[in-house]
């Protein structure tokens, strides 16, 4: 009998799949001929449990792969320095390259960096070389597979300003609403955001300690901001804070949540 998956190790490359039936959205400047060419290309796939989690040595050692294009699940990237830890949020849509610039000798100040998959497994679309060569076809899907890791970069801007906002608990309504925009569901009773994250995990997130962060979100709580739910989910109420220094102002009308409005 063979042994179980330990948890967050990357089970075996699986089979190809289609990479635009895995991520639709990377075709959308296609035309509807170069979107059935493109519908050709296939990348393989993998899947992590949840825990700590290594991309498979196979992907790290090719140097043309461009990395892993996350479709399900939710990972957390974990950067220490002495005792202070920041975690990163990422999800469906997301580019990967865990190899890339995550070693010691590439800080003077000594640092560590480990990743971790979130509640249920994670799934990837593997973008390695024989993935690479065929999209050299389709400069757009290159270009939008570029943009994603501008936009990541752009939303680590957003955290470290959040970061520098004074009030711990301005801070979580606001990266909690950013959540929101990338993850939530609006439903009859609010915006959900269906996050298994500890308030330590919070914390590393927006820069507080683990009480600090407890007490906060109590406050949040009173002031009819938000509730939570069962296993660290959170229910956003009223309107997400309309600019920085203020944490009750009405959003604009043209909120990505609110334009993904729907019934729960």
């Amino acid at each position: 009998m063979t042994s179980a998956t330990p948890r967050g190790e990357t089970r075996k490359i699986g089979g190809p799949s289609s990479l635009l039936a895995l991520e639709p959205d990377l075709g959308d400047a296609l035309s509807a001929g170069e979107r059935a060419a493109a519908a050709q290309v296939l990348a393989p796939t993998s899947t992590a449990r949840p825990g700590p989690w290594k991309p498979p040595a196979k992907v790290a050692a090719d140097s043309s792969a461009l990395g892993f294009l996350v479709i399900e699940g939710l990972l957390m990237r974990r950067v220490m320095i002495a005792d202070t830890r920041c975690t990163e949020l990422l999800g469906r849509g997301d580019i990967l390259r865990p190899w890339s610039m995550d070693s010691a000798d590439m800080s003077s100040v000594p640092v560590e960096a480990d990743w971790r998959v979130v509640g249920p497994a994670a799934r990837f679309a593997v973008l390695d070389q024989h993935v690479t060569r065929q999209l050299g076809k389709w400069p757009q899907i290159t270009a939008e597979l570029f943009d994603r890791t501008i936009r990541r970069a752009r939303w680590l801007s957003f955290q470290l300003a959040v970061c520098h906002t004074k009030q711990v608990r301005t801070r979580l309504l606001m990266i909690l609403w950013h959540f929101a925009d990338r993850w939530g569901r609006v439903t009859t009773d609010g915006v959900a955001v269906g996050l298994q994250l500890s308030h330590e995990t919070l914390g590393e997130i927006v820069g507080a300690r683990r009480p600090t962060v407890t007490t906060a979100l109590g406050r949040l709580r009173e002031e009819g901001k938000l509730k939570s739910v069962t296993g660290g989910r959170w229910i956003l109420l009223g309107d997400p804070p309309g600019f920085l220094g203020e944490a009750a102002l009405g959003a604009p009308s043209d909120s990505p949540v609110h334009r993904a409005a729907e019934p729960d």
